[in-house]
């Protein structure tokens, strides 16, 4: 009787076991999912930081040479535009 009763825990720690292991590897995976697409997002943003940079580098240039331009030259934007059609 005591062999049988002890036969039944240990079924009932190894049933036990099992149920963690598969736990355990169904959270790993779930882990692991997230993981790669933290790495996908990672690499859009680091994609996105670099192109974010390039059009800061244009835009600071562009006014870098239009404060030039006002300052240096005495250039200033036309209070007027007037566009000339050519008559055929």
């Amino acid at each position: 009787m005591t062999s049988k009763l002890a036969f039944s825990g240990l079924l009932l720690l190894l049933f036990i076991s099992a149920i963690g292991v598969v736990v355990t590897k169904h959270h790993n995976r779930a882990l692991v999912t997230e993981l790669q697409s933290t790495r996908v997002q990672i690499e859009r943003l680091d994609v996105e930081w670099a192109q974010l940079r390039l059009e800061e580098a244009t835009l600071s240039h562009h006014a870098k040479i239009e404060q030039q331009a006002r300052v240096r030259l005495g250039m200033a934007e036309p209070e007027r535009i007037v566009i000339v059609e050519k008559v055929q």
